[in-house]
Order: C-alpha cells, then sequence, then structure tokens
C-alpha cells in the first residue's frame, strides 16, 4: 500500500477498473517524478535553479515597488553596488 498526499494509489476505483491508467496517481508522471526526487545531483540543480529566479523575482519586485510607492529616488554608486534610494 502506498500513499501520497492522502491517496492511495493501490486502491482500485471505477476509472482504473476502466484501465484508466491516468486515474491511478493524482498528478500525470506521478511516479517518474517520485524517481528524479532521488537524483541528488539533479535535485541540487533545480534547487539552485528555483533560488536564482525567485531571487530575480524579488529584485523585480522591490525595485518596481520603491519607483511605484515613492515620487522622487536617487542612485548611490558604490563600486560595483548601485542602489536606489529614497529621495
Amino acid at each position: 500500500m502506498r500513499i501520497v498526499h492522502g491517496v492511495d494509489l493501490a486502491a482500485p476505483d471505477a476509472a482504473a477498473a476502466d484501465g484508466d491508467v491516468r486515474a491511478q496517481h493524482p498528478v500525470h508522471g506521478g511516479p517518474y517524478f517520485e524517481r528524479l526526487r532521488s537524483n541528488h545531483a539533479l535535485v541540487g540543480a533545480l534547487t539552485g535553479i528555483t533560488a536564482a529566479v525567485v531571487g530575480v523575482i524579488a529584485n523585480l519586485a522591490l525595485s518596481f515597488a520603491i519607483n511605484t510607492l515613492f515620487a522622487q529616488t536617487y542612485t548611490i554608486d558604490a563600486g560595483p553596488c548601485r542602489r536606489a534610494c529614497l529621495a
């Protein structure tokens, strides 16, 4: 008996009895994704990519929020760092 997200995957239901394989798993391709989770190199790479995407989205959200909420801003250049500050 295998339970994923509260669903017993081994339990027969009406759709599975009719031969519909997709009805056996709550997400299409569920067993394939479960096997991918055991590949630690792939999981590490995808975690890094996810962190980079979240960082870019957070940076854009902060930039848009500063420029939307405040009428005037000025930029401070300090070497490689460049920051928008409130006026």
